[in-house]
């Protein structure tokens, strides 16, 4: 599955020229490693485009995230396909209210360095935890592509599309291991 979003966070600073060379990838996954370290909470308005490699269905969500640290999430889709994800330090709740059924998991599901809820919340090491390529720039955004050094079955792979000057990240792209 391909899950794709665009985040919206205020502030713009544009600097394309950081995406050019590895070193400089770098210098910009840390960049972003330290905008998102020293966030206290932050929230955005999210698009979500959900492509099934296999049947080829697309679906389109839009929702709020809502983050608090040290590790509080709410992540909650409109309708039609209404969603709330709730994560706590004891647990994490997936509620379907279609279904009228909250599924419960352990809270190491988010801990997962490798997971897209750890880099936007500041707490995965992208130099350590990733192999960080340059892909150059993308309508005034740097893009960069992420491959997790140890992948794991929710991202084998990420693009995220980043606001060199701000780190702030605008968009990402994850692939799951079913593609």
């Amino acid at each position: 599955m391909r899950i794709s979003g665009i985040f919206s966070v205020t502030g713009m600073t544009l600097c394309a020229l950081f995406c050019l060379s590895p070193v400089m990838a770098a210098d910009l996954a840390s960049v972003i490693q330290q905008r998102y370290e020293t966030l206290k909470s932050f929230s955005a308005e999210f698009e979500q485009t959900l492509t099934h490699k296999e049947s080829g269905s697309v679906e389109r969500r839009q929702g709020s995230l809502l983050f608090q640290k040290p590790l509080l999430i709410r992540w909650q889709t409109a309708k039609p396909h209404e969603e709330t994800l709730v994560v706590t330090a004891r647990e994490i709740w997936d509620y379907l209210p279609d279904e009228e059924v909250a599924y419960r998991y352990p809270p190491s599901l988010v801990r997962d360095s490798r997971s897209i809820i750890q880099v936007i919340t500041g707490q995965a090491a992208l130099t350590k935890d990733f192999d960080v390529k340059p892909e150059g720039e993308d309508q005034g955004m740097a893009k960069l592509r992420l491959y997790p050094k140890e992948p794991a079955p929710q991202m084998v792979e990420a693009v995220i599309w980043v606001e060199p000057g701000s780190g702030y990240i605008r968009r990402a792209s994850i692939v799951d291991f079913y593609g």
